[in-house]
C-alpha cells in the first residue's frame, strides 16, 4: 500500500478532485506516478469513486438517457441525443437518489444536454465512471480537455484557488472593434461580459505561441474597475503600458448565480458553468515598483570646469542600487528626448535641495544600475553647498516616481 507523504497529500488536496503525485513511497518498490482522490461520502458505492460537483466522468456504455429530473417518472422527460460511450459528462450537482438510482446532474458538451444520468443499473453495472483530468494552465492534448473545452478543466482543476501573474496592460492604439457589439446573449451581471481585452492592450510581456492564457481572458471585478484607467492616466506613454501584478479567480463568488438574456440565452446551467469558468481579475497594481533610493554622501572633490574656472564636485550614491532591475536604465528611443539625444535612459535621476525642493542637477543618460553610484553636483568652489539634498528616480515608461532621504555634506 503506497504512502503519501505530508507534502503530497496537501497537494492532492488543495486540487478539487485530487491530483498526481509521483515517487509515492511503497512496499517492495517505489509507484513513478499515480493520481489520488481524497475519499467522500458516497465513494464506497460502485462506480462512484471520484464523482462530485466539478468533476468529469465519461459513458461507459451507449444509448444512456440524460432527463430532466433525477428520477425516473411521466413528469422526467428524457432528452436527446442519447449520449454515446465515451461521452464527457462534467459534473454540476449529485449524488441525489431517486427511483432507486443513484443521480449526477450533468453537462454532456459533445450532446449539448444539460441534465440528470443515473450513476449505474440496479445491479451496480455502471453506467459512468470518473476520469482524472490532466490539470494545466498551457496547451493539453488530453482527450477529455478535447471534449469538455479549457473553460471546464480550468473550472474543475482551479476552482477557488488565487492566481495570476505579470501582464502588460496599455492603451488601445488604433480604432475599430475589439469585441462583438452583437451578441446572442448577454450574462448578468453586465460586468461579466467584458473582457479586459475589450478595453486594452493585455497579456503577458513574452507570450507562448499556442498557450492558453487562461488570466489575459480574465474581466475586471467592478471593485477595481477604474484601477487599471489610472494607473495607465499616470503613466508617461500608455500606448507602451505598464507592467502590472493581477490576481484573480475562477468561480469568484459574484460570478455563481449569473443569468443570461437575449435571443438565444443557454439553458441556466450552461450560463452559470459559463460564468463561474470566468477569471475574475480581483487584484490590479503596478508590477515591481521601484524600491525607495538609500542615498549617502560619497565624498568631495575639487576640479575645473571645461569653462576653466574652479569647482567643488559634491559626490552622492545609492547604496541600494542592486535592487533596481537594469532594464530601468535602458535606451527609451521612443520616449521624449534629453536635449539632443534622442536615446536617453528610461529612467532619469534628478537632485533636489532639501529647503525648498529647488532643482539641483540631473541624470538622463545612466545605463545601469551601478551608475546610480556616481551622482554627484558641482558648485563654484567657496560656495557652501546646500544643507541637505534627496534624489528622485522617474521611470517615464510608467510614471512612477520614488524620493530618497535626505543627506548633507560637511564643509
Amino acid at each position: 500500500l503506497a504512502r503519501l507523504t505530508p507534502a503530497q497529500a496537501r497537494q492532492v488536496s488543495a486540487t478539487p478532485g485530487g491530483g498526481r503525485v509521483g515517487s509515492l513511497a511503497s512496499s517492495p518498490g517505489n509507484v513513478s506516478e499515480a493520481y489520488v482522490q481524497p475519499v467522500l461520502p458516497g465513494d464506497d458505492l460502485p462506480g462512484a469513486f471520484g464523482l462530485r460537483p466539478d468533476t468529469v466522468a465519461v459513458a461507459v456504455t451507449d444509448r444512456l438517457r440524460v432527463r430532466s429530473l433525477p428520477e425516473v417518472s411521466v413528469a422526467s422527460v428524457t432528452l436527446e441525443p442519447l449520449l454515446q460511450k465515451g461521452d464527457a459528462l462534467y459534473v454540476v450537482d449529485g449524488p441525489v437518489d431517486g427511483s432507486g438510482y443513484r443521480w449526477y446532474q450533468v453537462f454532456a458538451p459533445r450532446a449539448g444536454l444539460a441534465g440528470w444520468v443515473a450513476l449505474a443499473e440496479k445491479n451496480g453495472a455502471p453506467w459512468i465512471e470518473a476520469r482524472p483530468l490532466r490539470c494545466t494552465m498551457g496547451a493539453s492534448d488530453d482527450a477529455l480537455v478535447g471534449q469538455i473545452g479549457y473553460e471546464l478543466m480550468h473550472l474543475a482543476c482551479f476552482k477557488g484557488q488565487a492566481f495570476g501573474g505579470e501582464r502588460i496592460l496599455a492603451a488601445v492604439s488604433y480604432e475599430g472593434l475589439r469585441c462583438p457589439d452583437v451578441l446572442r446573449y448577454w450574462l448578468r451581471p453586465d460586468w461579466l461580459n467584458f473582457q479586459v481585452r475589450c478595453e486594452y492592450e493585455f497579456g503577458p510581456r513574452d507570450p507562448e505561441t499556442g498557450a492558453f492564457d487562461l488570466v489575459s481572458g480574465g474581466v475586471f471585478h467592478p471593485r477595481i474597475g477604474g484601477t487599471a484607467r489610472e494607473l495607465l492616466d499616470a503613466s508617461a506613454n500608455p500606448t507602451l503600458g505598464v507592467l502590472v501584478d493581477v490576481v484573480g479567480q475562477i468561480d469568484h463568488p459574484d460570478s455563481r448565480r449569473c443569468t443570461a438574456v437575449g435571443d438565444e440565452p443557454p439553458p441556466p446551467v450552461q450560463t452559470i458553468l459559463e460564468c463561474r469558468s470566468t477569471f475574475v481579475i480581483t487584484e490590479i497594481r503596478r508590477a515591481n515598483p521601484m524600491p525607495v533610493p538609500q542615498l549617502a554622501t560619497n565624498g568631495i572633490e575639487d576640479y575645473t570646469g571645461s569653462d576653466g574656472n574652479p569647482y567643488t564636485m559634491y559626490k552622492l550614491t545609492i547604496t541600494n542600487w542592486t535592487d533596481y532591475a537594469s532594464e530601468l536604465f535602458s535606451a527609451a528611443p521612443d520616449l521624449p528626448a534629453c536635449g539632443l539625444s534622442t536615446s536617453a535612459s528610461r529612467t532619469w535621476v534628478y537632485i533636489y535641495r532639501a529647503a525648498d525642493s529647488s532643482y539641483v542637477y540631473g541624470f538622463c543618460g545612466l545605463a545601469a544600475p551601478n551608475d546610480l553610484t556616481q551622482l554627484w553636483f558641482g558648485l563654484p568652489r567657496g560656495v557652501a553647498p546646500p544643507s541637505g539634498v534627496y534624489v528622485t528616480l522617474t521611470d517615464r515608461q510608467s510614471g512612477e516616481i520614488v524620493t530618497s532621504n535626505t543627506v548633507g555634506f560637511t564643509s
